[in-house]
């Protein structure tokens, strides 16, 4: 594991496989963690990554990086992740710092990919600032944000993340990040501009979600048209910061988000 994600940059669209199921039991330090600018190539994961059923255990996201990326996949482009499971412990301060802070339990920040068939388990969450944030927070169990458009970005790119659960509780501890998008799978859908939609379907959440503007079993927020079809949050209980606009939903918490499409 290790070697992979000292190695993953030198070798652009190759296929990964995980052949046996791993203990970490540490700190990690995201794979695709340099920068959320796409020219810089080594910072971006872009292959396949298949955990052909199997689990690593113990992942410890304990601190942000100077991009505010946070994942056992920090960033990833035009990728495919499928069938890895994963235990995750988050107990982060994000800084004022940051403009932007991505936390997924898969992957923090991730452009035309597709998660399948993967599972999380979130052991603990909390996520605090010390100070007054500037931040942004988005953060979902399976991603902390998913966008799709073509490279020109004139049309939106019909992807599918399906089959994903997520157990656990989210919890953002202070109640002074400015915006905090928070999903019980994905935090925030960005569709670009265009015409067209993202569809995520049969993923489960169960668990609890504390804290955020904008708060969803499944989806945090999105900006355009998000279908969400047969997708389940089963004993969740969703709480927003209730600071004067926030928003919660049971499957989407705010904006282009429409269910059962």
């Amino acid at each position: 594991l290790g070697i992979f994600a000292e190695t993953f940059n030198e070798h652009e669209g190759a296929y990964y496989q995980l052949t046996a199921d791993i203990d970490y039991n540490d700190a990690w330090n995201p794979i695709g963690n340099g920068a959320t600018e796409l020219e810089d190539e080594k910072a971006t994961f872009k292959g396949t990554f298949d955990g052909n059923g199997h689990k690593i255990t113990n992942l410890k996201f304990t601190k942000t990086n100077d991009e505010g990326l946070v994942g056992f996949f920090g960033f990833a482009y035009g990728s495919y992740i499928h069938d890895l499971e994963v235990s995750v412990t988050i107990d982060l301060s994000v800084s004022k710092l940051l403009e932007e802070a991505y936390i997924g339990g898969i992957v923090g920040y991730a452009e035309n990919t597709q998660v399948d068939n993967c599972k999380v388990n979130v052991l603990k969450c909390k996520v605090a600032s010390a100070q007054v944030a500037a931040s942004t927070v988005m953060m979902g169990g399976v991603a902390g944000y998913i966008a799709y458009y073509d490279p020109n970005n004139q049309a939106i790119m019909t992807s599918f993340n399906t089959n994903n659960s997520v157990s656990g509780n989210l919890r953002l501890t202070a109640p002074n990040f400015p915006v905090a998008s928070v999903g019980g799978v994905i935090g925030f859908v960005n569709t670009g501009f265009g015409s067209g939609s993202s569809s995520i379907t049969n993923n489960l959440f169960s668990g609890v979600i504390e804290g955020g503007t904008y708060v969803g079993g499944i989806v945090g927020t999105s900006s355009y048209y998000v279908g969400l079809a047969n997708n389940i949050a089963i004993s969740a209980s969703l709480t927003t910061y209730g600071n004067g606009y926030s928003y919660a939903g049971g499957l989407g918490g705010h904006s282009g988000v429409d269910i059962n499409k």
